[in-house]
């Protein structure tokens, strides 16, 4: 993974700045050293880099004073700059190698040299428009004392001033990047403040909305379940109304019924008085007459009367025909013999009348049927026969 490798071997240069920082000198060589090496490793350090990492590291060999093992160093970088086409960057970077290496010549004692090569360096700083950093300060310093080193007290004099003049320029120039920094702190600080209110009143809005929405759905469900409830409420007492007309009609229709089996059991009633009547009452009084009149016509001289015998003979037939219409009204059959006795008589009387031959049929039994239903039954049965008689116009009829 070259992008996590990168970014990796980016962190030690960063440690290696912060325990410089810190003069842990040790700890910064370490990184600055290990910076160069995974990055030499995995093919990616631009030459700026690496001439930067030297550069550091001779700086805490000489704050230590040690300057041979800076010197080591300062060489590693002179290597670095004879590279073709160098740049303006690149010459500024050699210069400030210039100026460490000014100081190392001072530690070890070479004045002169150090002298030389600082006033060298700073001059051709001046082409390269260089700003004021430590590092020329340093260089100030570093003459003041090479000049004090040889006795010549007025230019180290004029270093000194030089050295204390940068030297407070860079620490108001620190502190106006110091207050600069503070103040875009600040206003950054001010806008996350800002933004984080705004969060916060989002927030709480999204909150209320979110709030709204609830008590929303909160009543909709309680809606929902009241017309749902309502709903089942409506439903169960119309059914309950339902149920209840359902009985009413039932309860009419029973009462209907009972009404009607009451007329049809007082019509009933009355035809079997009325039958009775006829058959017990008018009956025997017509058979009574006839038997009079048939005495009469043995003792006396209507025997051959036409007359006589006509009006004997409508007596019978007026017997006959009540005693018909008293079997009609209410089968004497019927009640001592049972419906399939009576329809059978009834059959073979129709039957003897002529004009239609009706045959007669049962199936199964009729112990289990309810004797309420027989002279209905019989009734019915009359009905259909008297209408076969006088409507169909037919020779047969089966009664089964």
């Amino acid at each position: 993974m070259p992008d996590s490798n990168d970014a990796i071997s980016s962190v030690y240069f960063l440690q290696g700045a912060y325990f410089h920082a810190l003069k842990k000198f040790d700890s910064a060589r370490y990184y600055y050293l290990l910076y160069v090496d995974e990055r030499e490793r995995i093919g990616h350090l631009p030459l700026p880099r690496k001439i930067s990492a030297y550069t550091n590291t001779t700086d805490t060999y000489l704050q230590e004073n040690k300057p041979a093992d800076a010197m080591r160093f300062i060489s590693k970088v002179e290597k670095l700059g004879e590279a073709p086409g160098k740049t303006n960057y690149l010459v500024f970077f050699m210069q400030f190698n210039n100026l460490l290496k000014g100081k190392a010549l001072y530690q070890l004692g070479h004045y002169q040299e150090a002298i030389a090569l600082t006033n060298e360096a700073l001059e051709k700083l001046k082409t390269t428009g260089a700003h004021l950093r430590s590092e020329l300060v340093d260089a100030c310093k570093t003459l003041a004392d090479s000049y004090e080193a040889t006795g010549d007290y007025k230019n180290a004099l004029i270093q000194k001033n030089r050295y204390i003049f940068l030297s407070d320029s860079l620490m108001r120039k620190d502190k106006i990047d110091m207050v600069n920094r503070l103040e875009v702190r600040y206003r950054i600080i001010e806008k996350d403040k800002a933004l984080a209110e705004q969060k916060l009143k989002l927030a709480e809005v999204e909150n209320r909305v979110r709030s709204r929405n609830l008590l929303i759905s909160v009543i909709a469900l309680l809606v929902l379940f009241s017309i749902a409830g309502f709903a089942l409420w409506r439903r169960k007492n119309i059914h309950k109304q339902r149920l209840q007309q359902e009985r009413i009609d039932n309860l009419q229709q029973k009462m209907e019924i009972e009404r009607l089996n009451a007329t049809i059991d007082g019509e009933e009633k009355e035809r079997t008085r009325i039958a009775r009547e006829l058959h017990d009452g008018i009956g025997a009084l017509l058979t009574g007459a006839k038997m009079n009149f048939e005495l009469v016509k043995k003792s006396n001289q209507y025997e051959h009367n036409p007359d006589f015998i006509e009006g004997i003979k409508l007596l019978e037939d007026t017997a006959s025909g009540l005693r018909e219409t008293a079997h009609n009204i209410m089968p004497e059959i019927l009640m001592q013999e049972g419906l399939s006795n009576a329809v059978r008589s009834f059959c073979e009387r129709m039957t003897g009348k002529g004009g239609t031959a009706i045959s007669f049929q049962t199936l199964g039994s009729l112990e289990n049927m309810d004797a309420t239903f027989d002279l209905p039954v019989y009734r019915i049965i009359q009905e259909l026969i008297q209408n076969i008689r006088k409507h169909a116009q037919a020779t047969t009829a089966l009664c089964k």
